[in-house]
């Protein structure tokens, strides 16, 4: 697979991306107490965070070699990288306004689901955030990946 240096950079991150929104999942099925901010296991998941991110800084940067350096975007890469950021914007305010109206008629129509009682705590609606913000961005880089494959 002959890529280049732009599209390695992206499938790091997407990988990247995944491997955090993956442990950040199993990190939020395991917490019981949904009241205060320090629950769980918190420390080592931050430290996974940052190792996971660093590693991911030295990949990027050891795969860069001088006759493959990455060169100055052209309008063909910020077209891709417009209409990827568009399908994030979409997925992100699509993921928003569901999240919204799960937390308006919660209480009301969907009482019969025990996830209501989750979104409770501000801490809980958080977490929930953070996870639409991390699959915004993996949409994102797939976008441009797919547009990089394409050829648009």
């Amino acid at each position: 697979m002959n890529l280049s240096a732009r599209e390695r950079n992206i499938w790091i991150d997407v990988i990247t991306s995944l491997i955090i929104g993956l442990y950040y999942l199993k990190y939020l099925l395991k917490i019981e107490n949904w009241s205060g901010i320090w629950t769980g296991d918190i420390k080592s998941f931050i430290y996974v965070v940052v190792a996971v991110a660093i590693a991911s800084s030295v990949l990027k940067f050891a795969g860069i070699s001088k006759k493959d350096a990455m060169e100055a975007a052209d309008e063909r890469d910020i077209l891709m990288a417009a209409k990827a950021a568009a399908a994030a914007y979409y997925t992100l305010m699509t993921l928003i306004i569901a999240f919204i109206g799960h937390l308006v008629f919660a209480h009301t129509i969907w009482q019969i689901f025990a996830f209501a009682e989750f979104l409770n705590s501000p801490v809980a609606v958080a977490h929930v955030l953070l996870l639409i913000v991390m699959i915004t961005s993996i949409v994102k880089g797939f976008s441009q990946l797919y547009y990089y494959k394409r050829g648009h």
